[in-house]
């Protein structure tokens, strides 16, 4: 993608610990211009004595800390960083495994959706072992339930099935003409 001209950006509901410690371990860091993800918790880093050496190793100047109101799908969350990127929503393809939070914002927002579809493979008993060990309240798991329903009436624009790769085929990468868009992940 960025031997084709595609700017990455990275769009996540992770917060700021988890989000560039998983983008080091993954050595993704230096594929995206800009990183947006949740605000660092209120809770100190795992290693409080070194957090601040801990940040240093990242380039903190391409990361832009989004409050917790700023979650998906919320659509003016996408727009705003379409505006603030400096492009369009209609050049704009994004890229997500959550049909129910990414692909509808997508969508609302008029945005090229890309469903990531080989990274949602799960059991239903798995997920809900998730949701009793997860940090959702009642209302989250009843908005998810919503969101779901919602999205389920909703029809990406790509099916990735197997791999990442293929996004290079919704974007017409892999021998065609390059369409002029911007890549966000996921």
């Amino acid at each position: 993608l960025q031997n084709s001209d595609v700017i990455l950006v990275a769009h996540t509901e992770s917060n700021l610990y988890s989000a560039l410690d998983r983008l080091r371990r993954l050595e993704l860091m230096d594929y995206f211009s800009h990183i947006y993800c949740r605000e660092r918790p209120e809770i100190d880093h795992p290693n409080s004595n070194n957090k601040e050496n801990w940040l240093a190793e990242f380039p903190m100047d391409r990361v832009q800390e989004l409050s917790h109101h700023q979650s998906k799908p919320n659509t003016n969350v996408l727009l705003e960083i379409c505006r603030v990127e400096s492009v369009p929503p209609e050049e704009v393809a994004y890229v997500g495994d959550s049909v129910a939070r990414d692909i509808l914002m997508a969508k609302r927002a008029n945005v090229f959706a890309i469903w990531a579809a080989y990274g949602t493979r799960h059991s239903e008993a798995e997920y809900a072992k998730l949701v009793r060990v997860t940090h959702w309240t009642p209302e989250d798991v009843v908005l998810e339930q919503k969101l779901k329903e919602e999205a389920s009436k909703i029809q990406p624009d790509f099916i990735a099935e197997d791999a990442f790769s293929q996004v290079l085929d919704a974007l017409g990468i892999d021998g065609g003409e390059l369409p002029k868009s911007q890549f966000m992940a996921t």
